[in-house]
Formats: C-alpha cells, structure tokens, sequence
C-alpha cells in the first residue's frame, strides 16, 4: 500500500512538472525551486542600473515573464560584473565593451552570456552657450559622468587615454536632470558624458529646463575610434525630441546591453530564460512609454544572438539556440532555411540553391 502511494506521488510529480514548462508563452510562468552545488539559492537577482533608466526598464519586464525575486539597482556595469562573476544567483545587465575588456583580461571568468538586449548611445552634453563644438574642443575642461564603476566613466577615460585628451573627469552621483543643471551652472563641469538609450526622459527633462547642446562623436578620429572600439556600431541621435535651437541628427557609436550570468547558474533556469525572451521579444521591445518603444526601434531581433567568440554561452542557451537551429553541426548550407524553426537534419547539399 505505502508502495503504491509512493508510486501515485511520483506520477502526479511527473505531470505537474511537465505542465508547469508546457506553456509556451511563459507570462504566469513559475519556476520549481532549483538547488545547484555547491551553493545553494532560493530567490534570482537581476542587477540593472537606475530607475528609469533602460536596464531598469528592460529587467523589470524580464521579471514579468521570469521568476525574478528582485530587480536591484546598481551603481553600474563593473558593480553588476563583479556580482556576477562570484554569486550563481545573479543575473545582470552589462555594457557590451566593459564587459568584453573584462573577459579578455580574465579568460578563465565564471561569466557567460544569455543575450543582448538593448543599446546605448555615446552622448555628450554641453551648455548651449559653450564654446566646445567637438571633441578636440575639450582641453583643461571638467567633464562630468557617472561613478567609476559605470560604463561611461569606463569608456570616457578609454577615450581620454587613448586620444590623450587633458580634460578632467568629475564623477556625480546620479543621472539626474537637477544635478547636470546645477553642476553647470556652479561651473563644476563644462560638459557631462554618459552612455545611454536615447530618446531620453532625463535629457528631455534637462533640455526643457536649461539649454543644451548635444555632441556625438564629433572631433574623434573614425580610423582610431573603429578600432578602439570594434563592437560599436555608428549610429545617429535624433534631437527631435529635446528642447533644442538646432534640431538635427547627431553621429555617434551605439553598443549593446548584454544580459549576463555565472556558469554556475542552472542549465535548466537559462534555457527557459532565453526561450522567454524568444518567445516575448514583442512583448519586451514595447512594454513601456514612447521612448521605450523607440529606444528599441533600431534594434534588430538578430541581436539576440551574439556571433562572437569573446566570451561563451550558457549552457542552457546553447541548447536553446541548437534546438531552433540558430547553432548547428550540420554543414549543409541549406540549413539557413531553418533557422528559427527546428534542428536541421538535412543530408542532401542542393548546390543550385541560392542562399541569402
């Protein structure tokens, strides 16, 4: 009798398990408890950025289709990287260089990739009334940006060290519309730097308020910034929507927000993530305002998969992308025909066949 008891428990075990991963759609989906060794986790972190700010936004819809216990606010990419790296339970939203830098100089790093999701735009703020035009105006100038351990203080001193710029860098405490104003106006800093998604409610709030000016990559050598800064892409800021004299496009560089995790996190948990983030890609590029929604605009679904061998998958997300056939051991070329569908198992090579 206890026999068959057991034997009824294990089924009902069995079906309920196989229910819970049956919905496709992963909105109401929640998790079995996962306890990987040799440490042991009840809740997941994800570690984004400042309210409102684009990781924040993107982590809380993440946590809207993924059992996320807590979407916790960090001062920036290195803070979020460093957490990564040593707990299995964190997961976190990274820039794209800062986070490939630290690979290189870490090779045997506990960090592995589940996707992009996002990009940013270099941005340079000035008074409208200022005299820098570029760049090469910047000599003996204070330049404002974040805490030293975000990724726009990391990539403005790369670009001052590598162009050898005499300006100074003067870290304040928050992207905050007040703080810049105040800052320019005590003469604190002559110009502010951040990475970030535009349009931008902050700066939108900021131009409204006191004049401004926005300068991309103006006054960079393209050669050497190409090669500083290789997986950039050029890119253009459209000042329609701040309160500016001039209303034009900016050229600038565009990087991406990568979503990160230990390799020590669950196989299990990561395939599941990343077949939400499939399966809801509409849902997460367009659950929000306005400019959430056009700060995605130019973000292409091929995005998701990272061609780069920088720095390594998860597990779970290999096996994800193996089973939609985004990663295959199979040589025929027609398998590009099933991508996105299932796994390729074509023998034949039709030789006459065009591939796109």
């Amino acid at each position: 009798m206890i026999l068959f008891i057991i034997l009824i428990i294990m089924i009902l075990y069995i079906f309920l398990k196989s229910k819970k991963y049956s919905n496709d759609s992963f909105i109401n989906y929640k998790p079995i408890t996962i306890t990987p060794q040799p440490m042991i986790y009840n809740s997941i972190i994800i570690n984004s950025w400042f309210k409102t700010s684009l990781y924040w936004n993107i982590a809380e819809n993440i946590k809207s289709i993924y059992p996320i216990d807590t979407n916790k606010i960090s001062r920036g990419s290195l803070d979020n990287i460093n957490l990564v790296e040593k707990f299995p339970n964190q997961l976190a939203l990274v820039q794209q260089d800062i986070l490939y830098d630290y690979i290189d100089n870490k090779p045997d790093s506990n960090i592995r990739l589940i996707t992009t999701i996002g990009l940013e735009d270099i941005t340079l703020i000035i008074p409208a009334n200022s005299n820098i035009y570029s760049w090469s105006d910047l000599s003996n100038k204070n330049i404002g940006t974040l805490h030293k351990n975000s990724g726009s203080y990391y990539l403005l001193n790369k670009l001052k060290n590598t162009f050898n710029f005499p300006f100074n860098i003067k870290n304040l405490d928050a992207f905050n519309s007040k703080l810049i104003i105040d800052s320019f106006t005590n003469q604190n800093i002559d110009a502010f730097f951040i990475v970030v998604s535009n349009p931008n409610n902050t700066i939108k709030t900021l131009s409204q308020n006191y004049p401004i000016r926005i300068i991309g990559t103006k006054g960079l050598n393209t050669n050497i910034t190409d090669m500083l800064l290789p997986y950039y892409k050029k890119s253009t800021i459209d000042t329609t929507d701040y309160k500016m004299s001039v209303i034009n496009s900016i050229n600038t560089y565009k990087t991406n927000i990568c979503l990160i995790c230990n390799k020590s996190f669950d196989s299990l948990e990561s395939y599941i993530l990343i077949k939400a983030i499939f399966t809801n890609f509409p849902y997460l590029t367009n659950n929000g305002d306005d400019y959430y929604k056009l700060q995605f605009l130019d973000f292409n679904p091929s995005y998701l998969y990272q061609n780069s061998d920088k720095i390594k998958l998860h597990d779970g997300v290999i096996k994800f992308f193996k089973e939609i056939n985004i990663i295959t051991d199979n040589p025929n070329p027609e398998c590009l025909y099933k991508i996105g569908i299932n796994k390729c198992n074509l023998t034949d090579i039709n030789n006459n066949r065009l591939l796109i």
